[in-house]
């Protein structure tokens, strides 16, 4: 999956606090595109519909991630920001809440020291809501 360059991405400032809304939809046969809302600014970010793959996918997974990002210059991974707790809600696939598919919770280790770096909690009982803790 190929993903836009950096430098057509326009920043959208999110702060502690602020409630995101990121859907990605798929438009046949092969063309996805995003939108982030911050519903507490008002402020949406969105990327026109890209062709992202040469054949057509079979739309059997999506993810939700809190991860740290990559410096664009040098390529290391920035220490993930001590966030506390990144609650997850209403997150679903195909209008099915993600409980519906095969769950896989997955923590985050540091490569460098192999500690624990965020957990991730057990799946709520919605099916759609889970949390990320540092």
């Amino acid at each position: 999956m190929a993903i836009e360059p950096r430098s057509q991405w326009r920043l959208l400032p999110i702060h502690a606090g602020d409630l995101l809304t990121g859907t990605v939809t798929w438009t046949p046969p092969a063309k996805f595109a995003m939108t982030l809302v911050d519903h507490t600014t008002g402020q949406q970010y969105s990327t026109p519909p890209t062709l992202v793959m040469t054949t057509v996918p079979q739309l059997a997974s999506a993810e939700a991630i809190a991860e740290a990002p990559t410096d664009s210059n040098s390529g290391d991974v920035i220490p993930a920001t001590n966030f506390a707790i990144v609650r997850f809600t209403g997150c679903s696939f195909n209008n099915q809440p993600v409980g519906a598919y095969d769950w896989n919770q997955i923590d985050m280790t540091s490569d460098y020291s192999g500690g624990l770096v965020a957990q991730t909690s057990a799946l709520g009982a919605d099916g759609g809501s889970f949390w990320v803790t540092t």
